[in-house]
């Protein structure tokens, strides 16, 4: 086999495939102008033959047009790269010895190392903004890629702070998403997606939010462009010219999603009409009308306006006015008449088209004006979303437009991520209904995710007061309380949720977490592990990192050392930059018995990594205290109160401290100050106060 340098394992599969460019003209350096050469991947059982041919005819002259060099370098799935030159003249390669060549793969890998570290973003560990513009320049890698923009939260206090959220942020990418990621400042990440499916793009990418979410980020927005069209854009306005498409993604919210590409026309024009001719002629028809209706079929196959005209008796006798629009959708115009007095018409009218053509599904959509405030020309829109209505209810049904269509068109909206027309969407089918509880649970999980919390709580609200036992109302006015630091609160609706979700459908992840994380907190281990213990259940549970973690925490809680550092050093192999994972991970070795040079190295790590949580300085002074280092010990605390003054475990901490010290005043006063705040959980104020009776007697030694 070939032996592979060291430095060659810093390249990756993926440099050769995005920075194929550069790479080509970094090695041309090394050959006559006027050999060409191409970079190929190859299977390892290739590279194995091609090693024992090399083996064999090492000091052979090249007698070929193509001498194919592989290049030391193996990457996943046991594949490597061929570099394979090219000549026109078979004399020019004839003076190249192939042990020269091979003599020259590894300074071959150093030059490509070195063009590599050209291209990369060292805070993020992604590519940086030159790698995507030569990446886009050169048109992308294959017609069939999506490309994403997010957004996180940048603006911190520290600038530090901010560097550390792009650290986190990409290893995070990396984990989630099967995607080549590239950072193009200031928060501003770009991925590249061998993925043109929407459905399958939306769900990686709202998953991606979901994690960056449960991680404390505020904002992470997502722009998903066709890759074609993004590559337009970069060449013509580098990335100023995705400002347009960032406003519009910022207008819905802090985790708002937007198409910008395909997709976007196609919202555009939803609940349309395509054919502006057709919308004119209806204008014309409505015209000084004060009331009307208005009717579209739609079928399958191209013979429904032709079908229609053999009706026009009918049509015409109940007053109706026939427009054609398409082959396949038809309008039917009732001047001075309101869909209430046309439903047997109408059942006729579509009866008769079922019959005619069997073999296909005739689907209905009627709407009338006046209809609340909505203005004239939105009557079409109202049909063809009662014909969305219609679809979801099965074959061949006739819907006339009412609350459940505006619910459907507002959660066609939401999977758009148009949030601001969701709103008025539920908003305007909850004028026909008010106390429907799906329109109020979709438009209150909208507000949520609009940012405006205050209303969505009182759609929930609204809910529970007419269905208490609602689970989704429960879930998420549970998740918003938390957000606006209302632990208890918070825990007691998702208890509930919990408590009352329906056993024949999988329980959200997001409850589970939140749950299990509460009862961390308030270390109830036991009813921590029962919930994790669910979360067990579902799919692809194993590869959660936050799954791992909250299994450690809780097992520690209760005692089984050994099973929690497994939990917790599954959690650090599945996302390296897991600090919560890898400080506990640091505090349970040295528990352990393990060296105090080990464990405090976990916790220090940890730290470095992100230094803006209070939880990490937390850990590290837990880990320093064990280790008796009272002054390293009291600066970590601190650092922990300095960050978050409420912190609980560093209230107890600073108490904990103080009775090292003998300092019964210190105690006190932390004890104090814990007690007002009504942090500190009811087993280490009594552990404290014991402890301070203690003292009091003149025990010199305390637990």
């Amino acid at each position: 086999m070939v032996e592979i340098p060291a430095l060659a394992q810093r390249l990756e599969l993926q440099d050769f495939v995005l920075l194929q460019g550069p790479f080509l003209e970094a090695l041309a350096s090394f050959f006559p102008a006027q050999i060409t050469m191409e970079l190929t991947i190859c299977s390892s059982a290739t590279l194995t033959k091609t090693a024992t041919a090399e083996d064999t005819a090492a000091n052979k002259a090249v007698t070929s047009s193509t001498i194919p060099l592989d290049l030391p370098l193996f990457a996943k799935d046991g594949k490597t790269i061929i570099l394979t030159l090219h000549a026109e003249d078979p004399a020019l390669l004839q003076h190249l010895n192939r042990k020269w060549l091979l003599s020259q793969r590894d300074d071959l890998v150093k030059q490509l190392e070195i063009i590599r570290l050209a291209y990369l973003d060292t805070t993020s560990g992604c590519y940086n903004l030159s790698a995507l513009l030569n990446v886009m320049q050169r048109g992308p890698r294959n017609e069939n890629s999506s490309f994403l923009l997010l957004q996180i939260d940048w603006q911190k206090r520290q600038f530090s702070e901010n560097l550390q959220r792009c650290a986190e942020a990409g290893t995070l990418l990396h984990s989630t998403m099967d995607a080549a990621f590239f950072h193009c400042g200031f928060g501003l990440f770009a991925a590249m997606k061998s993925e043109t499916s929407l459905h399958s793009v939306r769900k990686s990418a709202r998953l991606l939010q979901l994690y960056l979410r449960q991680e404390g980020y505020t904002k992470a927005q997502v722009v998903l462009f066709d890759a074609e069209e993004a590559a337009i854009i970069l060449s013509q306005n580098g990335v100023n010219g995705f400002d347009e498409a960032l406003d519009a993604v910022n207008r819905r919210g802090a985790f708002g999603l937007v198409y910008a590409s395909v997709a976007r026309e196609r919202r555009a024009t939803s609940f349309r009409l395509k054919n502006n001719s057709v919308f004119h002629q209806l204008k014309k028809a409505w015209r000084g009308l004060t009331c009307f209706t208005l009717v579209i079929f739609t079928t399958a196959q191209n013979e429904c306006s032709t079908l229609l005209k053999q009706f026009q008796s009918v049509i015409l006798a109940a007053g109706g006015e026939l427009i054609l629009a398409e082959p396949e959708k038809v309008l039917i115009f009732f001047a001075n008449k309101r869909p209430e007095e046309l439903r047997t018409q109408i059942a006729e009218i579509h009866k008769l088209l079922q019959e005619i053509l069997a073999n296909t599904d005739v689907a209905a959509g009627t709407a009338g004006w006046p209809h609340l405030d909505c203005p004239k020309k939105e009557i079409p829109s109202n049909c063809l979303k009662a014909l969305l209505h219609a679809s979801l209810l099965g074959s061949g049904h006739n819907v006339s437009f009412d609350q459940l269509s505006c619910n459907v068109s507002g959660d066609y909206f939401f999977e758009q991520g148009d949030y601001q027309t969701a709103i008025r969407e539920y908003r305007r089918g909850l004028k026909l209904a008010p106390d429907d509880v799906n329109l109020l649970n979709s438009l209150g999980a909208t507000l949520a995710r609009f940012s405006r919390e205050v209303q969505a709580i009182a759609c929930f609200r609204q809910v529970l007061a007419h269905e208490p036992d609602d689970h989704m109302a429960l879930a998420n006015l549970g998740y918003i309380l938390l957000n606006r630091g209302k632990s208890h609160e918070g825990m007691q609706f998702l208890e509930r949720a919990y408590a009352v979700f329906p056993a024949d459908l999988p329980m959200p992840r997001e409850l589970l977490q939140s749950l299990a994380s509460l009862y961390i907190e308030k270390n109830s281990y036991d009813k921590a592990l029962l919930v994790l213990n669910k979360w067990q259940e579902l799919a692809k549970s194993e590869e959660s990192y936050l799954y791992h973690r909250l299994m450690g925490l809780a097992l520690a809680g209760t005692g089984k050392m050994d099973k929690a550092i497994h939990s917790l050093e599954l959690a650090v192999r599945l996302f390296p930059h897991d600090a919560l994972s890898m400080a506990e991970l640091g505090l349970l070795y040295l528990k352990r018995g393990e060296t105090a040079e080990l464990g405090l190295s976990f916790c220090r790590k940890a730290v470095e990594l992100a230094p803006h949580k209070a939880d990490l300085w937390c850990t590290l002074a837990k880990s320093l205290l064990f280790l008796e280092n009272l002054d390293e010990a009291l600066a970590a605390a601190q650092q922990c109160l300095k960050l978050q003054p409420r912190h609980a475990d560093g209230l107890h901490l600073m108490a904990l401290l103080a009775l090292k010290k003998k300092s019964t005043h210190d105690a006190q006063y932390w004890l104090n100050r814990a007690v007002k705040f009504h942090t500190m959980s009811a087993e280490n104020k009594k552990e404290i106060e014991k402890a301070l009776a203690m003292l009091s007697q003149g025990v010199s030694e305390v637990p």
